[in-house]
C-alpha cells in the first residue's frame, strides 16, 4: 500500500490534465501490477499530452482483449516465469506412451479403402467449417508481405489464398452447402488480407462466406517479475508481441462466431495452416474419419523420425491411470522421455525408432478436425482460453536475464488439453506426405535442412510436392505419367511434369477417376505441363510440352483425341536485378515458352478430337493477299500468319501461273525452309486432289485467287471444288464480285447453299469456311461491345442504337492504288470491314430501303471530283464519295460514308454509334493504336481511350512470336484451331455471316449506280425533270430494260 502510494504520488505530477476517470484507473492498475517503471521517463503532466493519451489508450486495449484483463495476464505469466526460471517440468507426473490401436486411424493414400473413406467424408462436408490461420508476414521466407498472396505454384501463378477459396467454393457446389470460411489474421496481416479479397471478389466465394478476424497481441516482458517493457527511445508505447493462434480459440467463442455455426446444424471444425497446400486433397478423408468414428478431435499426423523437428501426439498417462491424448513439442517429448526412462533405472535414449525407423510417436502437422458438439462445451469454463506456456531466451544458466522481451503463449492443437476423459481423441495416421507440404524456410534455411537430409519446407519443395501429388492421381487414374528425371531444374529439385489440376476438375480421387476413360492411351511426358480447370473428361491425350484446358461454369469439355507437341514451359534463374520480391524469394522463375490453351468460356457441350497433329493447309492462289506483302511497308499476307500457327504443315500452293508459283517457292524455302519444306506447287485444285492421295488432302485452304474466278458455283470455282472435298476454307475478301444472285442460280447465294449443305453432314468432321473480316477480332470492336454491354445496350428494358454511321476514306496516292481508279468496287469492299460490324452491333439491314448518293471524278479543277494528285496515268472516272442510307430490322438508321480523297499511305475508318445518352466514336479499329471517343449515360464529357494491338508485319528475317493483339493475325489462328479441334465458335465470322455483309455492300453499290443513272439521265435533259414520275426515271423497274 505504501509503495503504491508514494509511486502514485510521483506518477499523479506527469499524468495530463486531460485524462479522464478511466484512463487514471488504467494507470493506477498499471502502479498496481508493479508497472511503475514505465513512468520514469515521463516529463511533466503538460508535456507530450498526446502521446500520453495514445500510451493509456494502448494500455486500455490490452487490458480489454485479455480474458481477465492485464491482471490474469501478469498472473498466468508470473507463474509461468517462476516455473521456467526453476526448471520445473510441465509434464510432472505424467507419463507418454505411444497411442493404442483404437486411438489410431490409417489412410493410405494408395489403398482401395482410401476412396470409400473420402465418400463417407463428402457427405459430412456440407455440416462443416473451415479456419484458416494466417496471422504470419512472409520475413522468414525472405518475403515481405503476407504468406497468403505467394503463388502457391508458378504455372498458374495462383496465389494461397485464391487455392483455398477455390477448394471452398467447388466443396460448396459439390456438397450443396455454402461452406464458411473463418480467417484469423494479425496487426501484420489484416489489412493486406482485407485487400487481397477484395480486389479479387473474394475469389468467388460469396459475401458473408469469410469472415476475418483479428488477433491482438499481449504485453511483452522484460524479466522474471513480469514487467512490462516500452518500444526503444519511445517511453509511451509499450512493446507488445503474438499471443499465438490458439487464440483462434477465444476468437471462435468470444465473437459467437461457433455458437452461430452449431445454430447453422454445422457439426466440423476443420483448422488449416496458410502454406500447406496439399491440405485440401486429404480433408474429405480425414472428416470421413471422425464421423465414422464420433472424435471429438481430430489430429492429421504422418511418420516421424526421432529427432524431427514436429510436434508430436503421444498418450500422457497420469499416476492415477486417467490417460490425454496430445502434443508434445520435439524439444520437449526427447527429454520427458529420458526423464521417465531415468526414474525406471532404464537407459535414457529418449525419443528412439522402433524396428521400421520410426518414432512410435507421430507428428502432428496442425491439420485438425474438431466436433463442434463438444466444442463449446469445452472451451466455455474458460471462454476459450488454451493452456498457456512462456519459452524465454536466458543470457546465462542462472536465467535471470532475457536475450531479448518474452510473452505468454498458446498453441491452437494444445484445444486437446481442455478435454474431459470422456472425450474421444485420435489420430489419422499417414505414412507419407501426400497431404503435408508446408512452406516454412527461405533459401537459405531450406538448403540446411535438405543438408541434414529433412525436407526442406520450402517454396520449391512445396510446388514441387504438389505437381507430384497430382501426377500420382493421374497414375492412380491410368494416365501414363512420366516419373521425375535423374536431372534437377533452376528450382533445384528434380524435372517432372508440372501437373496442376483445380478442385473445378475434381476434389476427391474418385471424382478424378470418373473423369479419365479407363484404359486410355494417355501419356505425360517429363518435361510437360498439364493444367485442368473445371469439367473435363479425358480419353485420350499425349502430351510434350504445355496444354490449359479451361472450361467455365456450365462448359463440359470432352478430350476424345489431342496430341500436343510444343516448346512448354520451364523454370529459369533469375536475372541479376529486377525481380518481383514473390520470385527472389523463391529464387527461381518461368519461362513460358509455349503453351497450348483451350478456353471454353461458354456453357455448353464440347468435344475435342483431333485426328492429326499437324494441320495440312493449302494456299489458293500465290498472289495477294496470300503472298507479297511488301516487305517494310507495314504490310501483312496471309502466309507470314499462317507461318506463325502452331501445328500447321504448309503443303501446297494452286495457281495456274505455274512458273510464278514456282518461282515464290524458291523464295519462301529460302527465307522459312522449315515451313515450307514440303510445299508443293499446283496448277489447279482439281490437278491437287488428284495428285495427292485422299488420307494426304489438305485440312484447310486459303482462298485467295482473284475474285473473278471465286464466289460462285462453276465447275472451276475453287470454293465449290473445295467444300465438295470437305477442305475447310478461310476465303478472302471479297467473297465474290458478283451479286449474290438467287439460291438457285451460280453465284454466292448459290455457293452458300451448297456449303452449308456440306457443313451439315456429320460425316465432315471438321468442316468449317472463314472470312476474312478480321476486324472481328479488333480490341476497338471488343471494347465497343463491352461498354454497349455495361449500358445494357439491346437488353430487356434497355437502350437501343438509335443510329450507326461509318465513314471510310481511302488513300488514293498510296503505290498500287492507281490502276484501280479513284474508288470504284475496291474501296467500297474496303468499307465492307465497316459494314460488317455495323451488321454486329445493329443485325441484319432492310436491304429494299438502302438509298445511296455519290461524287464522280472530275477532271475539272474546282469541281468536288477533282483529284488534284492523282498518280499520271490513273483514269479520272468512277466515284470519289459516296454516301448511303438505309435502316435495319430493327428500326436503327444505318449510314455509309466512303470515298477516296486522302493523300499518301493512311487511309482513315470510322464507326459513329448513337443510342440514348451514348455516343461512341471508333476510329481505325483495325490500326495498332485504335481510339475511341465515349460519352456514356449521366456524363456530359467526351472520355477518350487509347487502345494498343502489335500488329504483324511483313519483313526480313520472319518475326519468331506472334504479336499481341493482331485482329488479322487472330483470325488465321482460330481458323486453324477451328479445324484442328472441330470447333466452329473460334471463328468470328463464317460465310453465312459475311454474305449477308455482301449483300449490303451490292445493295449500296445498285442503289449508287441507279442514283447515277438517274442523275445522267437528268443532266442530259434540256429542262428540269425533278418533278417527273419515278417510274419515268432510269434504273426504276419501268425503265430496267431500257
Amino acid at each position: 500500500f505504501f509503495r503504491y502510494r508514494l509511486h502514485m504520488a510521483a506518477i499523479e505530477a506527469k499524468l495530463p490534465k486531460e485524462y479522464k476517470s478511466d484512463e487514471k484507473e488504467l494507470i493506477n492498475l498499471l502502479v498496481k501490477l508493479g508497472q511503475e517503471h514505465l513512468f520514469e521517463e515521463w516529463p511533466a503532466a503538460d508535456q507530450k499530452v498526446a502521446e500520453k493519451k495514445a500510451f493509456v489508450q494502448q494500455v486500455g486495449f490490452l487490458n480489454a482483449t485479455y480474458p481477465g484483463g492485464l491482471e490474469a495476464y501478469l498472473e498466468n505469466a508470473r507463474a509461468q516465469l517462476k516455473a521456467s526460471q526453476e526448471g520445473a517440468n510441465p509434464f510432472e507426473g505424467l507419463t507418454p506412451s505411444p497411442l493404442e490401436s483404437n486411438e489410431m486411424f490409417a489412410l493410405d493414400f494408395d489403398a482401395p479403402e482410401f476412396e470409400d473413406t473420402e465418400k463417407v467424408g463428402m457427405g459430412h462436408i456440407k455440416d462443416a467449417a473451415f479456419v484458416l490461420v494466417a496471422g504470419g508476414l512472409g520475413e522468414r521466407l525472405g518475403y515481405p508481405g503476407i504468406k497468403l498472396e505467394l503463388p502457391i505454384e508458378l504455372t498458374t501463378g495462383v496465389c494461397y489464398l485464391e487455392y483455398y477459396c477455390r477448394w471452398i467454393l467447388h466443396l460448396s457446389k459439390r456438397v450443396q452447402s455454402r461452406l464458411p470460411l473463418v480467417i484469423m489474421t494479425s496487426d501484420d496481416t489484416h489489412i493486406r488480407t482485407v485487400q487481397l479479397l477484395h480486389a479479387h471478389n473474394r475469389f468467388g466465394l460469396e459475401e458473408g462466406q469469410i469472415m476475418v478476424v483479428k488477433q491482438e497481441k499481449v504485453a511483452a516482458l522484460g524479466d522474471n517479475t513480469g514487467r512490462f517493457c516500452h518500444a526503444e527511445g519511445d517511453p509511451y508505447k509499450l512493446i507488445t508481441k503474438p499471443h499465438g493462434h490458439g487464440d483462434i480459440h477465444v476468437i471462435l467463442y468470444g465473437t459467437r462466431i461457433a455458437e452461430k455455426f452449431q445454430k447453422e446444424g454445422r457439426k466440423w471444425l476443420v483448422f488449416l495452416q496458410d502454406t500447406n497446400g496439399l491440405s485440401f486433397r486429404g480433408i474429405p478423408a480425414l472428416v470421413g474419419i471422425s464421423a465414422a468414428n464420433s472424435l471429438d478431435m481430430n489430429f492429421c499426423c504422418l511418420a516421424r523420425v526421432p529427432k524431427d523437428e514436429m510436434g508430436a501426439v503421444a498418450a500422457l498417462v497420469g499416476a492415477d491411470g486417467k490417460r490425454m491424448i496430445c502434443n508434445v513439442e520435439y524439444n520437449q517429448l526427447d527429454p520427458l522421455l529420458k526423464a521417465v526412462q531415468k526414474a525406471k533405472g532404464e537407459d535414457e535414449q529418449g525419443d528412439c525408432a522402433g524396428p521400421d525407423g520410426l518414432s512410435p510417436y507421430p507428428g502432428n502437422i496442425n491439420l485438425l478436425v474438431l466436433s463442434l458438439e463438444s466444442y463449446l462445451p469445452t472451451l466455455e469454463p474458460t471462454k476459450g482460453m488454451i493452456p498457456e506456456f512462456i519459452n524465454p531466451k536466458y543470457t546465462d544458466d542462472t536465467k535471470t536475464t532475457f536475450k531479448s522481451p518474452t510473452r505468454l503463449e498458446c498453441m491452437m492443437q494444445d484445444y486437446a488439453k481442455l478435454l474431459g476423459p470422456k472425450s474421444k481423441v485420435g489420430i489419422t495416421f499417414c505414412k507419407d506426405r501426400f497431404m503435408y507440404s508446408p512452406v516454412k524456410n527461405g533459401k537459405a534455411g531450406a538448403i540446411a535442412k535438405a543438408s541434414k537430409g529433412q525436407h526442406p519446407a520450402s517454396m520449391a519443395s512445396g510446388e514441387y510436392d504438389m505437381y507430384m501429388l497430382n501426377a500420382r492421381l493421374l497414375r492412380s487414374a491410368g494416365m501414363q505419367v512420366a516419373e521425375p528425371l535423374l536431372e534437377r531444374d533452376a528450382s533445384g529439385m528434380l524435372v517432372l511434369p508440372h501437373i496442376q489440376m483445380s478442385p473445378s476438375f475434381g476434389t476427391t480421387k474418385a471424382e478424378i477417376k470418373a473423369r479419365i476413360k479407363k484404359n486410355n492411351e494417355t501419356k505425360i511426358s517429363a518435361r510437360s505441363t498439364l493444367i485442368l480447370e473445371g469439367d473435363i473428361t479425358i480419353d485420350h491425350l499425349e502430351l510434350d510440352g504445355a496444354l490449359r484446358v479451361s472450361a467455365a461454369a456450365g462448359a463440359k469439355v470432352h478430350i476424345a483425341h489431342v496430341k500436343v507437341e510444343n516448346q512448354g514451359m520451364r523454370f529459369t534463374k533469375l536475372p541479376a536485378a529486377d525481380v518481383p520480391p514473390h520470385l527472389e524469394a523463391r529464387g527461381y522463375g518461368i519461362e513460358k515458352l509455349e503453351c497450348r490453351e483451350l478456353r471454353f468460356d461458354k456453357p455448353g457441350n464440347y468435344e475435342i478430337r483431333e485426328s492429326f497433329q499437324r494441320c495440312r493447309v493449302a494456299f489458293i492462289g500465290c498472289g495477294y493477299p496470300n503472298f507479297g506483302a511488301k516487305i517494310g511497308e507495314g504490310e501483312c499476307d496471309i502466309a507470314t500468319r499462317a507461318e506463325t500457327v502452331e501445328f500447321t504443315h504448309l503443303c501446297a500452293i494452286v495457281d495456274p501461273n505455274v512458273k510464278a508459283a514456282e518461282a515464290l517457292l524458291v523464295k519462301l524455302k529460302a527465307k522459312s525452309p522449315a515451313a515450307y519444306m514440303d510445299c508443293k506447287v499446283y496448277p489447279s485444285v482439281k490437278a491437287m486432289l488428284e495428285a495427292v492421295p485422299k488420307k494426304e488432302w489438305p485440312h484447310c485452304a486459303f482462298v485467295a485467287p482473284p475474285p473473278s474466278q471465286r464466289g460462285g458455283t462453276g465447275p472451276n470455282d475453287a470454293g465449290l471444288i473445295l467444300g465438295m472435298a470437305g477442305i475447310s476454307m478461310y476465303i478472302a475478301k471479297p467473297i465474290s464480285i458478283g451479286a449474290p444472285g438467287p439460291a438457285t442460280g451460280d453465284g454466292a447465294e448459290a455457293l452458300a447453299q451448297t456449303l452449308a449443305t456440306i457443313a451439315s453432314d456429320k460425316s465432315k468432321k471438321c468442316f468449317v469456311v472463314a472470312v476474312d473480316y478480321g476486324i472481328r477480332y479488333s480490341r476497338a470492336v471488343e471494347r465497343v461491345i463491352s461498354l454497349l454491354a455495361s449500358a445494357k445496350v439491346g437488353h430487356p428494358g434497355g437502350p437501343r442504337i438509335s443510329a450507326i454511321m461509318a465513314r471510310y476514306n481511302h488513300a488514293y496516292t498510296k503505290p498500287g492504288t492507281q490502276a484501280e481508279g479513284p474508288l470504284g468496287p475496291s474501296v467500297l469492299q474496303h468499307s465492307s470491314d465497316l459494314l460488317h460490324v455495323c451488321r454486329l452491333l445493329c443485325g441484319d439491314a432492310v436491304l429494299s430501303t438502302v438509298q445511296a448518293l455519290t461524287v464522280q471524278a472530275s477532271k475539272t479543277h474546282g469541281n468536288p471530283g477533282h483529284l488534284a494528285s492523282l498518280p499520271k496515268g490513273a483514269k479520272s472516272e468512277g466515284e470519289v464519295v459516296l454516301n448511303a442510307m438505309w435502316m435495319f430490322e430493327n428500326g436503327t438508321m444505318g449510314s455509309l460514308m466512303c470515298g477516296t480523297l486522302l493523300h499518301g499511305r493512311k487511309s482513315s475508318a470510322e464507326i459513329e454509334i448513337w443510342a440514348d445518352g451514348i455516343r461512341i466514336v471508333m476510329v481505325d479499329p483495325l490500326s495498332e493504336n485504335p481510339v475511341l471517343s465515349i460519352r456514356m449515360p449521366g456524363s456530359e464529357a467526351d472520355e477518350t481511350e487509347e487502345l494498343s494491338q502489335q500488329l504483324l508485319t511483313a519483313v526480313d528475317p520472319r518475326p519468331p512470336a506472334t504479336p499481341d493483339g493482331d485482329p488479322n493475325l487472330m483470325a488465321v489462328h482460330g481458323f486453324v484451331h477451328a479445324v484442328r479441334t472441330s470447333r466452329p465458335e473460334f471463328i468470328r465470322t463464317s460465310y453465312w455471316d459475311a454474305l449477308r455483309t455482301h449483300k449490303l455492300v451490292f445493295a449500296i453499290q445498285e442503289a449508287a449506280e441507279r442514283a447515277q443513272a438517274r442523275a445522267d439521265w437528268v443532266a442530259e435533259c434540256s429542262s428540269p425533270t425533278l418533278d417527273k414520275p419515278d417510274a419515268d426515271l432510269p434504273g426504276s423497274p419501268a425503265q430496267a430494260a431500257s
